[in-house]
């Protein structure tokens, strides 16, 4: 008889132990846990690494230099100064370094014209030194009745005084030359012409001269116009006006950036530039006072002209050529019959259509030339030509 209920060596029947499955669950659990919680922590301690080493350089990028500013005194203090701020200010410096550098090399041209020995007689002028021929050194200034006499002397700094003595004046711009000689000993140096034709608006100059009526003083601002017209005696000039301002008007060269001259202003305000230096470009004084320095004679004619314009043309039906506006009484031009409001039309074989190709057929001719001049006249109703032959005077 089977008895299903005994024991059978040969047949193992094996039943679960509920509390040792309980215990590996809970060492599972435990295992898994510890494993997050040091994930957490090492994960956390990356982060906060990462986290301070970003935060340090953006605090490092942000932090204002520090710069050390002088004040009155040994004292000296640190103020925080931006990076943005910084390198304009830098840029700054090193401009007006060069302009200071530029005034130095003005200042190796200019001297103090002295004339008269005592001091209730003595008269002092600005000048500048514009040329040098073997020991004769040239003197640029505005013309004035004292420094036709003697003794007249010039010093360059606190240098001794070096004698000098008068040499001409360009009656067209009134500017004299003077001319000093054994100057060797003397460190100066004479100043440098430049181009004013390529200077326009907003372009920086250098003043120097008695822009104030206290003596020489330096002025620095900008070009404000640069081919304002003025008709002189045979000749035109174009003006030069700066920002730079003055109290009267006065002798005073206008230089580039540079140093170099550009232009001069005389005692004739004739560029409408009130209280603001003005004057005439260098390209068209040079020939002039070189022509006073070597005592050279030039053609002349006689007659203050412009030019006729497109805009003359049209508004008052003027001929082309040049339109005489004025005439200096007993020379050439008044003697031969040529009269205020005629146009010229042709010197010799050279047409003449504006003031330049009549400056450059006096100068073309030999001196004291005879020339056969044409031109229009104005009658009743309209423009006749007229012909006037004549010898050119010589000045």
């Amino acid at each position: 008889m089977e008895n299903k209920d005994k024991y059978d060596l040969y047949t193992e029947h094996v039943f679960p132990d509920k509390v040792k499955k309980k215990r590996k669950i809970i060492r599972r659990v435990v295992s898994v846990t510890g494993l997050a919680v040091l994930f957490g922590i090492v994960s956390s301690g990356i982060m906060l690494l990462t986290y301070k080493l970003f935060i340090d350089e953006e605090k490092t990028q942000k932090q204002p230099a520090t710069v050390a500013v002088a004040v009155s005194g040994a004292e000296t203090t640190t103020e925080p100064v931006s990076d943005d701020k910084e390198k304009p200010l830098t840029d700054k410096r090193s401009h007006y370094d060069e302009v200071k550098e530029s005034i130095r090399k003005i200042t190796k041209s200019h001297v103090t014209i002295t004339v008269g020995e005592s001091e209730d007689e003595k008269n002092t002028f600005e000048g500048f030194i514009f040329s040098k021929a073997d020991n004769d050194y040239y003197i640029l200034t505005e013309y004035n009745k004292h420094i036709t006499n003697t003794p007249c002397y010039v010093e360059f700094n606190t240098q001794e005084p070096v004698e000098c003595t008068y040499v001409g004046v360009d009656s067209n711009t009134n500017l004299a030359v003077l001319k000093a000689e054994s100057m060797e000993s003397i460190s100066v140096e004479p100043i440098v012409y430049a181009n004013a034709r390529t200077l326009s608006a907003g372009d920086g100059v250098i003043v120097m001269g008695d822009l104030y009526g206290n003596g020489n003083t330096v002025g620095y601002g900008i070009v404000t116009a640069n081919g304002a017209y003025v008709f002189k005696t045979d000749r035109e000039y174009i003006g030069l006006s700066t920002s730079v301002p003055k109290q009267k008007n006065s002798f005073a060269v206008i230089c580039d950036i540079n140093g170099d001259m550009v232009g001069v202003q005389t005692s004739q305000n004739e560029w409408n530039s009130e209280g603001f230096c003005a004057g005439y470009t260098s390209n068209d004084i040079i020939e002039g006072i070189q022509n006073v320095a070597n005592d050279t004679k030039v053609n002349r004619m006689g007659i203050t002209g412009l030019t006729v314009t497109y805009d003359l043309e049209t508004k008052y039906g003027f001929p082309q050529g040049v339109y005489v506006s004025d005439i200096v009484s007993g020379e050439a031009a008044f003697n031969a019959g040529i009269q205020n409001g005629d146009i010229i039309t042709q010197i010799d074989s050279v047409s003449v259509k504006n003031m330049r190709d009549y400056m450059a057929a006096l100068s073309g001719l030999p001196l004291g030339a005879q020339v056969t001049v044409r031109g229009k006249r104005k009658s009743m109703d309209s423009y006749k030509d007229v012909v006037f032959s004549f010898r050119l005077g010589v000045k």
